[in-house]
């Protein structure tokens, strides 16, 4: 009897490592920079984000657009090392004080190690007017791709 419970424990002690390599190697909880780039025919030029994915699912989202605009949101993990996520933003006037809209972006992401990357038509920003964050959107844009890396702080 002791000699099984020795064996089991080694046995699920030494297949862990290999357990969590692999998982790590998909796990998207972390901080990146992700440099987002739309086709020439939006006019949209090109866009950095610091996005960090916290554990339980939440986006905190900044960009590198003016104004500035912070966004937040839900993501869930998805087979393949994907994951997918919606992000709400909210847009001011020039001064930061008057809410002008929306921005809400929907996606998909591939992150591997420390590589975050999307293909074109994975994400999608849809630009609303006024108050309602659920109004129809006035403006919708496709981006052409995304690339990022994981940032650690130091």
């Amino acid at each position: 009897m002791e000699y099984s419970r020795r064996f089991a424990t080694a046995l699920i002690f030494g297949f862990l490592p290999f357990a969590a390599t692999a998982t790590d190697a998909c796990n998207p909880v972390g901080t990146w920079v992700v440099n987002i780039t739309s086709p020439p025919e939006s006019f949209t030029p090109p866009i950095s984000e610091l996005i960090s994915l916290l554990p339980g699912g939440v986006v905190l989202d900044t960009s590198s657009d003016l104004p500035k605009i912070t966004g937040h949101g839900a993501w869930k993990r998805r087979p393949n090392c994907c994951i997918e996520f919606k992000v709400l933003k909210q847009i001011f006037d020039q001064t930061n004080i008057e809410l002008v809209g929306f921005v809400r972006i929907t996606g998909k992401a591939k992150i591997v190690g420390n590589t975050y990357s999307s293909e074109p038509g994975d994400l999608k920003s849809e630009f609303v007017f006024g108050m309602d964050p659920d109004a129809p959107p006035a403006v919708s844009v496709a981006v052409s791709a995304s690339t990022g890396k994981r940032v650690t702080a130091r």
